[in-house]
C-alpha cells in the first residue's frame, strides 16, 4: 500500500509527468548559454557530456546545477547530492589528469 505524500493532492501526483526534468534540462541550456556567451572564441561548451554544463578550452570547467519549481532544498556535507557532484568530477579528473 502506497501512502499519498503530505501536502500534495493525489491528482497532482502523475508517475508519468516529466514537467520537473524538461524544467531542469531547460534550466541547463539557459546556463549553456549564459556560460557560452562569456566564453573565450576557442572555448566550446556542452550540455551533458562530462556534467550537466561543461566549459573546455585549455582547460575544463565543470557546472553541476540543480533545479526545483517546488522550492530550494539547502545542501549540505550530509546530502547524496553533494557526494554525486563530488564523486563524478573526481571520476572525471583521474580520467583526465593533464585536464587541470
Amino acid at each position: 500500500m502506497t501512502l499519498p505524500a503530505i501536502g500534495v493532492k493525489e491528482e497532482a501526483r502523475n508517475p508519468a509527468d516529466a514537467t520537473d526534468a524538461f524544467l531542469g534540462y531547460a534550466f541547463q541550456g539557459m546556463f549553456a548559454l549564459l556560460v557560452l556567451m562569456d566564453a573565450l572564441d576557442d572555448e566550446t561548451v556542452s550540455v551533458e557530456s562530462h556534467d550537466d554544463v561543461v566549459k573546455s578550452g585549455l582547460g575544463e570547467t565543470l557546472f553541476q546545477l540543480k533545479h526545483s519549481r517546488t522550492g530550494t532544498r539547502p545542501l549540505s556535507i550530509r546530502d547524496d547530492r553533494f557526494w554525486k557532484t563530488i564523486a563524478i568530477w573526481s571520476n572525471h579528473y583521474r580520467k583526465n589528469p593533464g585536464r587541470y
